[in-house]
């Protein structure tokens, strides 16, 4: 999921006239911010970072706060499966404090919201086609045989599904 979340924040980032840099951060490393976005002059304004399980209160609070704060970030995002259930009153209001009291912005977005933007909507054609081809070669630099099969899985079940 890193790799394809950061090759589509690449991407996007080619759609704009600031062209800002997506840099992937160590995959082996617990830290948390996955994927940085820096401005042309190497600044950091925002993160990224993707996580297969549901969103839980402490991963904001212990992990992704204390990450944008030593990046000195204000703005991030994460990328997760949605909200652990028993606990969305608690980070909605956690995260309403976090913008309010520290101008801390943090999004959280579904991995399902990903997928339906994939198509790159207004884009060119060829925008699309470069995703698929920059995902295959990020997943050739940084991830394992069985991540590469499972790409291809979602490939071959969205040609049969077309």
């Amino acid at each position: 999921m890193e790799a394809i979340v950061t090759v589509a924040a690449r991407t996007f980032s080619e759609q704009f006239g600031t062209h800002p840099t997506i840099i992937r951060r160590d995959i082996n490393s617990p830290d948390p911010i996955d994927v940085l976005i820096e401005s042309a002059e190497k600044i950091p304004f925002g993160g990224i970072e993707v996580t297969d399980d549901y969103i839980r209160l402490a991963k904001l609070q212990h992990e992704v706060v204390p990450a944008m704060l030593s990046l000195g970030l204000d703005r991030a995002t994460v990328v997760s499966r949605g909200i652990y259930g028993p606990e969305q009153s608690e980070i909605e209001s956690f995260l309403s404090r976090a913008l309010m009291r520290f101008d801390q912005r943090i999004d959280l977005v579904t991995i399902d919201v990903i997928e339906a933007w994939l198509n790159f909507p207004a884009a060119e054609r060829d925008v699309a086609t470069d995703f698929v081809w920059a995902v295959a070669a990020e997943l050739d630099k940084y991830s394992t045989d069985a991540n590469r099969r499972a790409w291809f899985g979602v490939l071959t079940s969205y040609a049969d599904s077309v």
